[in-house]
C-alpha cells in the first residue's frame, strides 16, 4: 500500500511537471485575434485607395472563414479558408502573403506606417491557407492590421485581398 501511495505521488508531480512545461507557450499573452476577415471591393480595388500604403487587388474577392491570433512572444497564427475571385470562385494566386501593418513611429518620433511581410504561404486554388510562425513585433504597434495579399514580386508589391475587420 505504501508504494502504491508513493507511485501516485511521484506520477502526479512528473503529470505537473510535464503540463508546466507544455504551457510555456500558452502563458504568452494574446494580444490580438479576430475570427472574420473583409475582402477587397469597390472602391478598394486596385490603387485608387489603398489601406496603410497597400493596394487592393485588381478585381472583388469573397472568403468563407478566417482567424488569426497574435501573442506577446511573436508567436503569430493565420488561417483562410475559400479566399478567392467573386467572378469565378478560384484562388489563381499561388502564394498568399500575411502582412502584419502597425501604426507606429520613426526614430524621430514621427508616426509612419510599418508593414511586415511575416510570412509567404501555399495557397490552395479553392483559397486555403496557413501561417505559423514567430514575428518581431514593432514596438509601439498602434491599431494593428492583419492582411492577407499576393506574394510581392522583384517588380510588384503585395496586393491585399483580405483584411481584419468586419
Amino acid at each position: 500500500m505504501r508504494k502504491l501511495i508513493v507511485l501516485l505521488v511521484v506520477a502526479s508531480f512528473l503529470g505537473t511537471i510535464a503540463s508546466a512545461a507544455g504551457r510555456d507557450n500558452d502563458d504568452a499573452a494574446t494580444l490580438f485575434n479576430f475570427h472574420h476577415m473583409t475582402t477587397v471591393t469597390a472602391p478598394f480595388t486596385g490603387t485608387a485607395n489603398p489601406i496603410r500604403n497597400l493596394a487592393g487587388g485588381g478585381t472583388p474577392w469573397q472568403i468563407a472563414s478566417a482567424k488569426a491570433e497574435l501573442k506577446s512572444n511573436g508567436q503569430f497564427e493565420v488561417s483562410v479558408r475559400g479566399l478567392t475571385l467573386v467572378s469565378t470562385g478560384a484562388n489563381p494566386v499561388a502564394n498568399f502573403a500575411v502582412v502584419l501593418s502597425c501604426q507606429s513611429k520613426d526614430a524621430a518620433g514621427a508616426p509612419t506606417v510599418v508593414n511586415q511581410v511575416v510570412g509567404i504561404v501555399p495557397a490552395t486554388t479553392t483559397g486555403n491557407a496557413d501561417f505559423a510562425g514567430n514575428v518581431a513585433l514593432t514596438s509601439p504597434c498602434l491599431a494593428p492590421i492583419v492582411f492577407v495579399g499576393t506574394s510581392p514580386t522583384a517588380t510588384a508589391s503585395v496586393r491585399w485581398l483580405a483584411i481584419s475587420g468586419f
